[in-house]
């Protein structure tokens, strides 16, 4: 687990030093928002860029198809390199360490907000205002949609994590349920 984590850590810090260095921390961190979201809403993407008999150079074309041809070359680069490498189940683990990195730098927080439905930019205003106050930093919120939770929402700060989700709600209830039972 220590070994990930540190190969997790350093590709990431590899790609964010090269995205500094170019001044596209921003586009870099767009690109790799829109491709988390990609990959969590499509299984069937994720299952063929994880799918070990399928060509490195299909992958590579599917990615590019995906993301569009006006990606920039520093995360096209990254990413053939983590396909070349067989590193794409460390995908997700990589982006966020990413964020955090960004976030680090910018003196920010990335917190990730759960939710059934995609929250408004209103509401996300007023959440990251909210959670600075409460964080004494700027927060910058994420939004990713599950509809599994069915209402409500899911904070995740770092590992701290507030669970104001329906299903939350349900399985709090049926383990106290189960317990007096």
């Amino acid at each position: 687990m220590e070994k990930d984590n540190q190969c997790i850590s350093g590709y990431a810090e590899a790609l964010f030093k090269v995205a500094k260095a170019e001044n596209s921390l921003d586009n870099v961190e767009e690109e790799l928002s829109r491709l988390k979201n990609l990959l969590s809403k499509s299984g069937e993407l994720k299952e063929f860029i994880h799918n070990a008999r399928i060509d490195t150079s299909e992958k590579k074309g599917a990615l590019i198809e995906v993301l569009g041809k006006d990606t920039t070359l520093i995360t096209l680069n990254f990413l053939n390199l983590i396909i070349d490498q067989n590193r794409q189940r460390e995908l997700p683990g990589i982006i966020d360490e990413y964020f955090n990195l960004t976030s680090s730098f910018r003196n920010k927080i990335t917190a990730y907000v759960i939710s059934s439905v995609p929250l408004t930019e209103e509401l996300i205003s007023d959440m990251e205002r909210m959670l600075s106050n409460l964080a004494g930093k700027e927060v910058m919120i994420k939004n990713e949609v599950d509809e599994a939770i069915i209402g409500g929402f899911i904070i995740r700060i770092k590992e701290k994590v507030l669970d104001a989700s329906i299903q939350g709600q349900f399985r709090k209830l049926k383990e106290k349920i189960v317990q007096e039972a």
